[in-house]
């Protein structure tokens, strides 16, 4: 842009008051003959349209200065007393204009007030002063018309009158002179001061003066992320995130936290996860149960830990006002873990395990929901050997069957028991029957379910057990299932044999498994694998009559640990709860630009060598991996040494990728940052990709250049049927997007790519882009 800085621009307050009068030299009037004077009450203007036009035009001269040279003057009137007034002045040239901004080309005045102050004087002269004092000052065009009456003393009087009015002026506004937003804009490097900030003298005067109000809020919030990340924007106008890498260390005992959440399935038979966590009840392990009341209400039981210990809550849906509160349903002493529940007729049982730790052993306990209210804790059989685990289900006729864990010996061995309404049905309850002469090995949760397609009623467990793996010595965990032929409880030679889950590799884990019976009686079966290095939810097909599972369908997909699935039907939608480590982000209420990551959930855990997608975030700001505390070398940390307690990693996201302009802010921010971080902070900074805005269509930012708008093209069809029939007028049309190219993408399921065939079943838009009505625009 041309430089054109005008010469001698001064502003000040006109002694009559309420105006400011300005005045310049032009030292290019032949380029430049015109100027316009734009006023603002807070802030210098920055543009042609920023503020009050107070005068334009090429005929502003008012004469010739002691130099010689042509004198430019405005004055502003009609202006309020003691506040401050900036004005920005912008030479152009004529036919057509063209308007020069210049930051030298701005001055700044108060207007003063007239009190009357000659007046006043005269007032309290003896009257014979009044009496004399007759001869006016005439036609004089010298004399204000105001003064043209008054005499000569009067006149005189106005004089020193003038100059008293602007010193009472200038004593008023000195009151507001620790008020930012009234002061004048040159003194705000003095109040800063006061209070120790370092003001921005890049800045406009209205952006100084919020900086400066808000200091002190700054000064009391020193080693909050907000005000870092205020602190960065402040001074280099880049983006940034912040990041405490004391959630990164590891310690031994900092198990994960994992949190319920839950995915939906949609009309496509996807599963969709949902943004925000179903609950911040955390676990280590075990999944929650569900079972719906007498009313129809579905309740949902997990245990979780509390101030006073680990216990067993619910929540309640209703499909009129959703998930309710959730509310405890065990207190006391023992840790009470993996509840069971089931309706059988019209009472809701929960069972759940126990575990005193006075005493070091375990028991199931249980409680009754009439629809009205719970009944008492109560223990399940005597209590003369430890039982854990339970797993509950009924049947058609109401029976309700408990299956759980019980210790014999030095381990655990599975029973079951049938309640018909009355009590329980068998004394002693049977042990799960040996399969091939060999006892059954259930090591973790089992999960029971009654089959009612295919005419007869069956009974199906899943649970997981240890198999010898590839590797020699090494053992995995691996789903076992088995199915009884009946509901007979007098019966165990009804049970088939065991039958493990095929795995695509031996050392691979799978664990956890739930299912739900489908109309055709197969059976969904969803399970945690850590096929891909982390523990993941993963869906399969189970035919009980033939044994043969179909090839397991990856449900969740994330770098974080994902395992004790549930699914069940919430208001007519398909549900899939499960546990995670997975990190959440807040945005503050007060601190609206700022992301909190809170990584508390995480845990300590090995670090895996086949888990790429979380050592793909080693370094990134969701990074969630545990590391051991990094001390520097010879107890000397630089900037490669992130992972400490101490140690605060600023991600910072610049507008260029000049590096010279990089390490200046950084320098820059090195300076200023530790008056806001506590004394035994320390940082880094960690750059991350540079982010260009590119404006794609112009239609919001009219200035943008080269200016792009949406082309349409349409047409009008009529086609006829017969002559007497029609079937009407129809519009067809097209968007081009300038730059725009199809984005199509190929895969070894879909190699032909291109758009979605949506004439052949199911429709799948996974690897590929489907757009209607746009058409490749021009380079």
């Amino acid at each position: 842009m041309t430089d054109m800085r005008l010469q001698n621009l001064t502003a000040y307050a006109c002694p009559e008051g309420n105006r400011i009068r300005l005045s310049w030299v032009n030292p290019d009037p032949a380029a430049f003959p015109g100027v316009s004077v734009v006023r603002r009450a807070d802030t210098y203007p920055v543009s042609l349209h920023d503020g009050m036009l107070v005068a334009q035009g090429t005929d502003l001269d008012s004469g010739m200065n002691d130099a010689g040279e042509t004198l430019y003057r405005v004055t502003d009137d009609t202006l309020q007393g003691g506040h401050h007034y900036y004005y920005t002045l912008f030479p152009y040239s004529s036919d057509p204009a063209v308007f020069v901004f210049d930051n030298r080309n701005r001055c700044a005045a108060m207007a003063t007030s007239p009190f009357g102050f000659s007046g006043l004087m005269f007032d309290q002269l003896p009257r014979i002063y009044h009496r004399y004092d007759t001869q006016g000052a005439g036609d004089n065009p010298a004399v204000p018309e105001s003064l043209r009456d008054a005499g000569r003393l009067r006149r005189f009087l106005e004089l020193p009158g003038l100059i008293l009015d602007q010193f009472y002026s200038h004593a008023g506004a000195a009151l507001d002179l620790h008020n930012p937003y009234r002061m004048d804009g040159s003194l705000l490097p003095l109040l800063a001061q006061w209070i120790g900030w370092q003001i921005d003298f890049r800045l406009e005067i209205d952006a100084q003066r919020n900086e400066v109000r808000g200091a002190p809020h700054l000064y009391k919030t020193v080693g909050l992320i907000p005000t870092v990340e205020a602190t960065v924007k402040r001074l280099t106008n880049w983006e940034s995130r912040t990041k405490e890498f004391v959630h990164n260390i590891f310690l031994s005992n900092n198990p994960e936290k994992l949190n319920l959440w839950a995915m939906e399935l949609d009309e496509t038979e996807q599963w969709q996860q949902q943004n925000e966590p179903f609950s911040l009840h955390f676990a280590h392990e075990g999944r929650p149960a569900a079972a719906t009341d007498s009313d129809g209400l579905l309740h949902l039981f997990y245990h979780t830990r509390r101030k006073d210990g680990w216990h067993i809550r619910q929540k309640i849906f209703s499909p009129a006002t959703g998930w309710a509160a959730a509310e405890p349903l065990t207190d006391g002493a023992t840790i009470d873990r993996h509840p069971a529940a089931a309706l059988a007729d019209t009472i809701l049982w929960l069972f759940w395990g126990s575990f005193d730790e006075q005493n070091g052993a375990w028991s199931i306990r249980c409680r009754r929901f009439n629809g009205a209210q719970w009944s008492d804790p109560e223990l399940f059989g005597d209590g003369s050997v430890q039982r854990r685990a339970p797993a509950a289900t009924t049947d058609s006729s109401g029976g309700l069957w408990l299956f759980w864990r019980e210790k014999q010996g030095a381990g655990w061995r599975l029973r079951s028991n049938r309640h018909d309404g009355s009590g329980w049905q068998l004394d002693p309850p049977p042990f799960f029957p040996d399969d091939g002469g060999l006892p059954p090995r259930v090591e973790t949760e089992p999960f029971s379910l009654c089959l009612s397609q295919g005419g007869t009623e069956r009974i199906v467990l899943f649970w997981s057990q240890l198999e010898a793996g590839a590797t020699p010595g090494a053992r995995r965990m691996t789903i076992a299932w088995r199915v009884k032929d009946s509901v007979d409880p007098h019966t165990v030679s009804d049970w088939g044999p065991i039958r493990l889950r095929p795995k695509s590799s031996p050392d691979m884990n799978e664990s956890d498994p739930v299912c739900r019976e489908n109309p055709d009686g197969t059976l969904s079966v969803f399970f945690s694998s850590d096929e891909n290095g982390s523990w993941s939810i993963r869906q399969s097909r189970l035919d009980p009559a033939t044994g043969s599972w179909s090839e397991a369908e990856q449900v969740s997909r994330s770098a974080y640990t994902e395992r004790y699935p549930l699914v069940l039907m919430v208001n007519g939608r398909t549900t899939l709860l499960y546990r995670s480590n997975r990190n959440l982000f807040y945005n503050s209420d007060v601190f609206k630009a700022t992301e909190t990551i809170d990584l508390r959930y995480a845990g300590s855990v090995a670090a895996t060598a086949g888990n790429i997608a979380k050592n793909a975030l080693r370094g990134k700001f969701a990074d969630f991996q545990a590391y051991t505390h990094d001390a520097g070398t010879n107890g000397v940390m630089t900037d490669r040494n992130w992972y400490s307690r101490q140690t605060l990693g600023i991600y910072l996201t610049p507008d260029t990728e000049d590096p010279g302009l990089i390490l200046r802010n950084q320098k820059l921010l090195r300076g200023v940052l530790r008056r806001f971080l506590p004394i035994q902070t320390r940082y880094v900074f960690i750059i991350e990709p540079a982010v260009y805005r590119e404006t794609v269509y112009t239609y919001d930012f009219p200035p943008a250049s080269p200016s792009r708008f949406i082309g349409e093209q349409f047409s009008d069809i009529l086609t006829t049927v017969n002559p007497e029939i029609y079937s009407g007028p129809a519009d067809t049309y097209g968007d081009t997007i300038p730059e725009w190219r199809w984005l199509r993408a190929r895969s070894s399921a879909y190699p032909e790519g291109g758009s979605v065939d949506f004439s052949a079943p199911p429709v799948s838009t996974r690897f590929r882009t489907w757009h209607v009505g746009v058409t490749e625009g021009e380079e």
